[in-house]
């Protein structure tokens, strides 16, 4: 089930989200958490600081002379002055050399100056990050040290130090320092909100711990988060869940689409398996830090609609988001959007948005694409909405064509989301697929692949040389994944029987730059396994460094998979045809009931299927099956009666 957003409070929203479910279960929370043998939350908590810019006042000390820099020739504009005053980046003397060595400690009264007059300007937490730390962290440890002497926990005014390679050891001073800052700044806030998430939950009878989802594709108690591991958890969790449906059907290749109210997710499952990278960028910052490669565009049902200088109309990035929104839900939003669009020509009931909990205007939709976009272009109202759908559809497919282009032919789109369904035929028939999968727990697709999700750690180590010789880099990566090993143990106490590991290398090869070669459970006791598995993922020895390595420690936790049917929730009903524009014409359009159809029905478009929380488009052309799963297979062959097959 959805229920609205409670910015001033996200544990309002998440009880209420126990609540609601407890309530159509027809039991008490307190029933309902007795019996819960594991709850995972996705969370944005990191993503509302950033926007409302609500993180505490940092301090960050760099090596001297790159102040105003970070590292980064460019500026770091997307840092100074966003998350960190720049009158609150000060630098040291010190200098760590190219081959690790340590040409100058940091000064103890340097040091100690500098923090003072941080925390004269009120810096509450300070991030160190030095040049070339990842090569030998030990003055970046030294400055810690320093400041934590003159600063201990048992103090009111107790300074939290938090170092650059302890977030992210690897190379790259820029990420690095961009990465730990970012942790930093959403650290405090994350913290705060979800121990008041789980002592609310234990207070009304929850019995386990309270599980978090990280971007890497797993989930971890709360006290064994990483604050900007948890960035990016949904799309990650979704396309988790997107895996085990590949692996269900058999199928060898799947692109997803994940679109929301702000912007659409897409990432891809091949031969099962999915795609890991080392790093991402988050709102114009780069992380460092390996996670679920998924890749994000502004393309949601929020995104405004409007006239660029030379008179085009353009859709996206910018959204309205909830408040104040799209026009239609009057909430002080002015601006046309995808919904609203979607809404004028057909495709959303006003009077049963969200299962009839929210109730949509019509009048404000028109008011707004009439005023802002059809009159100065002089064109009617409905053509004006069908070229924002038009227009966002196709920068949908355009962003998936240059992410995923190798990955089209064959492929199956798996759409989800509260608006992927109803933009899903448009996008498939841009991109040349002909076979889309819905779900009809698509609007919570984020939550369902979080069920799916293992207890699972990330422990990550430096490990700087290069790889012309596996036979004899294989020892070393044997001894750093040793101490990673027990790192492990000794934060999953209890659990060492059921604990497996998987060994992946950072390795910056020449021509394909920095990615992840995943060699398997370490040891691996020979170069022979390491040199297979540099050629099996295209990486040349002889022109490639490894960086780093990471151990990734994994622990069976309760699944869901396959989901059990949904409940229906009083959505079962007779639906009126009703005009929808699937072209420049209005169209009657029948209307289907989704929790009315029984695995085997078949419905020919156009038609609309729709539920409490989503709606799917059945374009001209395209027909839905309901499978044995009850999930629809969308096929662009009218005539074509087969449902899903292994083949693509």
């Amino acid at each position: 089930m959805k229920v609205p957003t409670t910015p001033h409070d996200l544990t309002v929203a998440i009880v209420e989200c126990i609540q609601t479910g407890a309530r159509d279960l027809g039991l008490e929370v307190r029933e309902l958490l007795r019996e819960t043998t594991a709850i995972r939350l996705s969370t944005t908590i990191g993503t509302n600081a950033v926007i409302e810019r609500s993180g505490p006042k940092l301090g960050v000390l760099v090596t001297s002379g790159f102040e105003r820099t970070l590292y980064d020739p460019a500026g770091a504009d997307g840092i100074l002055d966003v998350l960190v005053p720049r009158e609150m980046v000060m630098g040291i003397t010190e200098e760590v050399g190219e081959d690790g060595g340590v040409s100058e400690e940091p000064d103890e009264r340097q040091v100690a100056e500098v923090v003072r007059a941080l925390m004269e300007r009120s810096a509450r937490m300070i991030v160190v990050a030095l040049r070339n730390a990842d090569r030998n962290p030990a003055n970046e440890r030294r400055v810690k040290a320093l400041i934590q002497a003159r600063h201990p926990d048992r103090f009111i005014r107790y300074l939290p130090v938090q170092l650059g390679t302890e977030v992210s050891p690897f190379p790259g001073d820029y990420e690095r320092v961009a990465t730990a800052i970012l942790n930093a700044y959403i650290h405090r806030e994350m913290a705060r909100t979800l121990y008041r998430t789980e002592d609310k939950l234990r207070d009304a009878g929850m019995k386990v711990p309270l599980l978090i989802v990280h971007s890497t594709g797993g989930v971890h108690r709360v006290a064994k988060t990483v604050a900007v591991q948890t960035l990016n958890s949904g799309p990650a969790a979704a396309l988790h869940g997107a895996q085990q449906w590949a692996r269900a059907y058999g199928l060898p290749r799947v692109v997803t689409m994940d679109m929301g109210g702000t912007s659409v997710d897409v990432g891809a499952v091949e031969q099962g398996q999915l795609p890991y990278g080392m790093g991402f960028t988050f709102r114009d910052i780069p992380l460092s830090l390996p996670t679920v490669a998924v890749s994000s565009i502004g393309a949601g049902g929020g995104s405004v609609a409007a006239l660029d200088a030379s008179g085009a109309l353009t859709v996206g990035p910018r959204s309205a988001g909830w408040v104040p929104g799209p026009a239609c839900c009057d909430r002080g939003g002015t601006e046309p959007t995808v919904t609203d669009a979607d809404l004028l020509l057909g495709y959303i009931d006003p009077d049963h948005f969200l299962g009839g909990k929210f109730r949509l205007k019509r009048d404000r939709a028109t008011t707004a694409i009439r005023e802002r976009l059809a009159r100065p272009l002089g064109k009617p109202v409905e053509p004006v909405a069908a070229e924002i759908r038009g227009r966002v559809q196709q920068s949908i497919a355009d962003h998936i064509r240059a992410r995923l282009g190798p990955l089209l032919e064959p492929a199956i789109l798996m759409a989800f989301g509260g608006a992927g369904p109803l933009h899903a035929c448009g996008v498939a028939e841009q991109l040349g697929i002909r076979r889309v999968v819905v779900f009809p727990y698509g609007a919570v697709f984020s939550a369902f692949g979080a069920t799916t999700l293992e207890r699972a750690h990330v422990y990550m180590g430096r490990l700087f040389r290069p790889l012309n010789d596996p036979a004899g880099m294989a020892p070393e990566i044997d001894r750093a994944a040793e101490e990673l090993r027990q790192a492990a143990l000794r934060d999953l106490t209890n659990e060492e029987a059921s604990i497996t590991l998987r060994l992946e290398l950072v390795v910056d090869a020449k021509h394909t730059g920095r990615r992840l070669v995943e060699v398997g459970a370490p040891p691996l006791g020979s170069g022979d396994l390491l040199a297979r598995r540099l050629a099996a993922a295209g990486v040349a020895s002889d022109s490639a460094t490894l960086v780093g390595v990471i151990l990734g420690a994994f622990v069976p936790a309760p699944s869901l998979f396959p989901p059990p049917p949904l409940l229906a929730h009083g959505q079962s009903r007779e639906w009126a045809p009703r005009l929808v524009f699937w072209g420049l014409e209005p169209c009657l359009t029948p209307v289907y009931s989704s929790e009315r159809l029984e695995p085997g029905s078949r419905v020919e478009g156009p038609a609309l299927i729709e539920a409490g929380d989503w709606v799917c488009a059945v374009g001209p052309g395209w027909s839905y099956t309901v499978d044995d799963h009850r999930n629809g297979v969308l096929e662009h062959q009218p005539s074509a009666r087969r449902m899903m097959s292994h083949d693509p």
